[in-house]
């Protein structure tokens, strides 16, 4: 199987619609962020030529950020949390703790963390046929206690392409 996106020439990939909707009946999602009209989730959403990192966010947001450049997005759905614009903000991110961004903007301020099990199947016009995503997938979930110096990851979970947890859940402890 070849990669998705062998050239990193496109980041405009949608979100495999039964996922969305597993964390959709949870988070009841007011916006998309980083969306297409083609792909959009939501009924209210921010194109690129709407530029989402320059919106004000509301409600519960979901987030499937242009890979390329995760960090300017993290960066905005903590500050929209910090002041209270959001209720929640979920992300649906590559797995990568060895970079920057995962340990300065998710690590110290998720409150939960969904590592999926194996690979997610993107669709999009830039989709080539039988092609993989060559990383692990995971949803990070954002809470209004971003802001609180208390806040810490209260929940590890594994969850199936699908959404559903595998069983395989941790509770962390608060340990502040």
């Amino acid at each position: 199987m070849s990669e998705i996106n062998p050239n990193n020439e496109f980041d405009d990939f949608r979100t495999p619609r039964d996922l969305f909707l597993s964390f959709d009946d949870r988070f009841n999602f007011d916006l998309d962020v980083a969306a297409s009209d083609e792909n959009a989730l939501c009924p209210n959403y921010f194109t690129e030529d709407q530029d989402g990192l320059k919106q004000k966010w509301f409600g519960s947001v979901w987030c499937n950020p242009p890979y390329s450049n995760v960090e300017p997005w993290l960066t905005k759905g903590l500050a929209e949390l910090e002041v209270k614009n959001c209720k929640y903000v979920v992300f649906l991110l590559n797995v990568d703790t060895s970079t920057r961004w995962f340990q300065e903007l998710v690590l110290p301020f998720v409150s939960e963390l969904n590592l999926v099990r194996g690979r997610l199947s993107f669709t999009g016009p830039h989709v080539i046929e039988n092609a993989v995503n060559p990383k692990a997938s995971m949803v990070a979930v954002f809470d209004q206690s971003v802001g609180d110096n208390r806040n810490t990851m209260r929940l590890l979970n594994c969850i199936d392409r699908g959404g559903m947890s595998t069983g395989m859940q941790t509770r962390l402890p608060n340990l502040y």
